[in-house]
C-alpha cells in the first residue's frame, strides 16, 4: 500500500502522485484530462457559459473524486493531498463520500498542475508549512 496520494487538480488536467508522508520524491501514478469540454463557444453570455464551464470541472472532479475513492476502497493509498484551486477543490470534496473524505488529510487552494515534478514537492511542502504556520 502508498502511504500518500497528492493530487494535483485544475478544470480540465488531474496529475496523480504517490509519496512518503515528507513528501521527499514524488511518484507518477496516473494522469487524467477533462473529458467533459465540450471546447464550443456558441455565444452564450459571459454568465452562461460560466456556469457551463463550471458543470463540465464538476463532472470532471466527480470523476477524478471515482478514482480516489476506487483506490482508497482497494487500499492503494492510505492519505489523499488535495492540490487545486478553490472551486475546484470544493467540487472534489463534494464528490467524495464520507469514508474516503476522511482519508483527505491535507488541502492546498492553488493550482500547481503546471508545476514540474521535481519543483512540485518544494512548493507543496512549502505550501504545508505556511498552512500549518497559519494555524
Amino acid at each position: 500500500m502508498i502511504d500518500t496520494w497528492i493530487v494535483v487538480a485544475d478544470g480540465s488536467h488531474c496529475r496523480i502522485f504517490s509519496s512518503d508522508a515528507e513528501m521527499a520524491e514524488l511518484t507518477a501514478v496516473k494522469e487524467m484530462r477533462n473529458q467533459h469540454h465540450t471546447g464550443e463557444h456558441r455565444g452564450h453570455s459571459a454568465k452562461g457559459h460560466d456556469s457551463e464551464h463550471h458543470a463540465e470541472e464538476a463532472k470532471f472532479a466527480a470523476d477524478v473524486g471515482a478514482e480516489i475513492t476506487r483506490a482508497v476502497g482497494a487500499h492503494e493509498v492510505r492519505d489523499v493531498l488535495l492540490v487545486a484551486p478553490s472551486r475546484l477543490l470544493g467540487d472534489l470534496m463534494a464528490s467524495l463520500s464520507k469514508p474516503t473524505a476522511a482519508h483527505v488529510t491535507g488541502k492546498i487552494h492553488k493550482n500547481f498542475v503546471t508545476v514540474e515534478r521535481h519543483e512540485l514537492a518544494r512548493r507543496l511542502r512549502d505550501a504545508l508549512a505556511e498552512s500549518h504556520d497559519a494555524h
